[in-house]
């Protein structure tokens, strides 16, 4: 096993060296860092403000009963309750409104509350440089 190492490991180093933004796995650990994510979202939103990050989840599943399961490539709740999902979509499979639909709609599910407004909740999309960066945005 000690002779396999070095062999995988310069599989692991060029596996790594290839990776950029868009890999989910480079994606995820970029956004782990709170200031970071919190200039991304205050870029894609300027009008939120926000100033903190309360949570961050990387790869956040929601599993509803009976329902297809979602996984959040990045889940932020700001200082103010702001629940903000932020996806990195590379491949276009045709479905994208359909998807950030059902998207929203599992996060709404907690969190538009009898008596909420409609207009708490938005949908942010812009395409960027061959892939789209995707925030979605549930005001509390």
């Amino acid at each position: 096993m000690c002779k396999k190492l070095p062999e995988n490991y310069e599989k692991a180093l060029e596996k790594w060296e290839k990776m950029t933004i868009t890999s989910d796995p480079m994606f995820g650990m970029v956004m782990q860092n709170k200031e970071i994510c919190l200039e991304l979202i205050n870029r894609a939103l300027p009008h939120l403000k926000a100033t903190q990050i309360v949570q961050l989840t990387t790869q956040k599943d929601i599993n509803v009963v009976a329902s297809r399961r979602v996984r959040y490539d990045v889940y932020v709740q700001d200082e103010d309750g702001n629940i903000i999902v932020v996806e990195m979509q590379v491949a276009d499979r045709q479905n994208l409104p359909y998807r950030l639909r059902y998207c929203q709609e599992q996060i709404d599910h907690g969190l538009l509350l009898p008596g909420k407004d409609y207009h708490d909740l938005m949908i942010f999309s812009r395409p960027y440089r061959g892939w789209e960066l995707i925030v979605n945005l549930s005001l509390n």
